[in-house]
């Protein structure tokens, strides 16, 4: 599995995301891996020195980094794209409407998949695969039909808080 992380100048947010899922995946011997753009990349710089700071502190490394563009190329290598607010998944969908069903802000990652803080690597395991059992089932509506056949869950229309609303509203609290 490919995730992507986007934000905008690619020097901060995304990079600390994608380093810290690869050194994860790779403790535990996942078969995950990961990348990372920017919607505004500042392209070619490295990360910025906090930010480099900080994931050296949580295990990850910083070193051979360079900022990147995002590019339809890109998103259409990854199976799953993050991004760290609406604006970015809103950019991405603008230049990638095909990836649609795959584009997730961090915040509605988190609330599909819910994973218990401290989770060992066989919990995130499942998450993933819940992950890709719930894509699966997703109709062309954009809902998603529960193993149970209960409720649905519409992964297209939905303000990310569990209320419906219009297609991807923004949120001041992700901006």
């Amino acid at each position: 599995m490919h995730v992507l992380f986007v934000c905008t100048g690619n020097i901060c947010r995304s990079p600390t995301a994608e380093r810290l899922t690869c050194a994860f995946a790779a403790e535990h011997g996942l078969g995950l891996n990961a990348s990372n753009a920017g919607t505004r990349a500042v392209i070619g710089y490295g990360m910025e020195p906090t930010a480099a700071e900080v994931l050296r502190s949580m295990g990850g490394d910083p070193e051979e980094f360079r900022a990147r563009q995002l590019s339809p190329a890109i998103v259409g290598d990854a199976d799953l794209i993050l991004t760290m607010t609406t604006r970015h998944r809103d950019r991405v969908l603008s230049e990638s409407p095909q990836a649609m069903r795959r584009t997730f802000t961090l915040l509605e990652a988190g609330r599909l998949l819910t994973v218990p803080v401290g989770a060992h690597t066989v919990a995130f395991a499942l998450a993933v695969e819940n992950f890709h059992a719930l894509k699966q089932r997703q109709t062309s509506d954009g809902f998603a039909e529960p193993a149970d056949k209960g409720s649905r869950v519409n992964l297209l229309n939905w303000d990310g808080k569990g209320r419906p609303g219009g297609m991807f509203p923004s949120s001041a609290a992700e901006e």
